[in-house]
């Protein structure tokens, strides 16, 4: 059995915060082993929204090794 979180990134700004948010996770991840996290609250009203989500994503998978 491993343990799973919930987590929902910040949504201020377009996800400006992404970089904070993919560290979180990837600390879990060091720390905890932790590879189960369900993304929630997501809400994409623009490009830039778009393109933050994706690179929060796509930097946990990549520095995870897809263990994430």
């Amino acid at each position: 059995v491993n343990l799973g979180l919930w987590f929902n990134p910040s949504q201020a700004n377009e996800y400006a915060a992404w970089e904070r948010d993919a560290d979180i996770i990837l600390d879990l991840w060091r720390r905890y082993d932790i590879r189960q996290v369900k993304i929630d609250g997501v809400e994409v009203g623009s490009v830039a929204a778009r393109r933050n989500l994706h690179a929060f994503l796509d930097r946990v998978a990549r520095q995870s090794r897809g263990q994430v």
